[in-house]
């Protein structure tokens, strides 16, 4: 269910059950839940956002309608799994980039979910060399397991 930028949002928020809102940040579409400050971003938007410095910027400086946090909403336990605004299956959680700390909804065909916050924490986190560091641990991980299974071929050969 594709809504064209600028137009009325058929999406609910998957936190507090109202109607998102369509934004823009710099060229990327947006969805922003009005109440609770949350962001609904397409897979490719999501994409487009973690690659461009330009799209980082725009995020960066992108002004939400919502600057109030709304008691009821935080004060509401979080659910471990939450409705994709699109197909309302759940989404899966996952840490981005599995070291930053930053726990995010996604639904693998549809996007991401971002609690208010998060997707400027991801930006941050992107800024800092968190993904190149993240790329360097897996290599890591994978050097250890390489060597691990040598040295178990090893002594099957003995």
């Amino acid at each position: 269910m594709e809504t064209s930028p600028g137009s009325i949002s058929a999406l609910q928020c998957p936190r507090c059950e109202t109607q998102l809102g369509s934004g823009h940040a710099g060229n990327n579409a947006l969805h922003e839940c009005t109440r609770c400050g949350g962001l609904w971003l397409d897979k490719n938007t999501f994409q487009e956002i973690c690659i461009r410095e330009e799209a980082q910027e725009a995020v960066l400086g992108y002004q939400m309608r919502s600057t109030a946090v709304v008691p009821d909403i935080v004060s509401k336990p979080r659910r471990a799994y939450i409705p994709c605004p699109e197909c309302k299956k759940l989404m899966n959680t996952k840490n981005f980039s599995g070291c930053s700390g930053i726990v995010l909804d996604g639904c693998r065909e549809h996007g991401n979910w971002f609690d208010r916050g998060e997707l400027q924490k991801i930006i941050t986190f992107i800024k800092n060399g968190g993904l190149r560091k993240a790329r360097e641990r897996e290599l890591e991980e994978l050097q250890e397991r390489r060597l691990g299974i040598e040295a178990l071929k090893l002594r099957n050969l003995e």
